[in-house]
């Protein structure tokens, strides 16, 4: 898959927002045009303005694909200076990012992670305690996880390299109730 760039992006966007205005021009003096949810469902709807414009950029590159919203983390260290509205919602400085994963999708988490700017990342999740690993699977379900997120993060950093100095720290505990099981 060929790389995006600005130029590829403005083509695409530029023919897909002729055709959409070519196929409904009232969308211009329409007198819902300056409300907000009008103009994005013009844009962001299905086949709208940015979905033409995907499948414009699948011409050179077939495994694109769209996902809208798409990311939440569970928690933000941040600082710095308040960059838009209030509450420190939009800070200049994130210091740590924090996911937090219960169940078996750590996979999921991390992928969040890897696409966050931080100087720290931070990713907690369980494994099984030491009387529930009585299967293979559960024996070698945290070093299968441990190898799989390290290789997603890999898998990323060679499309498009994170900073180097970006720590991950991985805290783990166990499943449950930490106590010994029933006799």
């Amino acid at each position: 898959m060929s790389r995006i760039n600005s130029e590829v992006l403005c083509d695409a966007f530029r023919e897909e927002w002729m055709f959409q205005i070519e196929q409904a021009p009232s969308i211009l003096t329409s007198p819902e045009y300056p409300e907000p949810g009008a103009w994005t469902s013009f844009m962001e709807k299905p086949g709208g303005v940015l979905e033409g414009t995907l499948k414009r950029l699948r011409r050179d590159n077939s495994g694109l694909h769209c996902r809208r919203q798409r990311y939440t983390l569970d928690s933000l260290f941040v600082g710095g200076q308040n960059l838009f509205r209030s509450d420190m919602n939009y800070p200049s400085e994130i210091h740590v990012a924090i996911e937090h994963e219960h169940g078996s999708h750590v996979e999921e988490e991390m992928w969040k992670l890897i696409h966050w700017r931080a100087p720290l990342k931070v990713l907690i999740f369980y494994d099984w305690n030491e009387w529930e690993k009585n299967s293979d699977s559960n024996r070698t379900w945290l070093g299968s996880k441990v190898s799989n997120l390290w290789s997603m993060l890999e898998q990323v950093n060679s499309y498009f390299p994170e900073n180097v100095t970006t720590e991950y720290l991985f805290l783990i505990g166990y499943r449950g109730v930490p106590s010994r099981p029933p006799r």
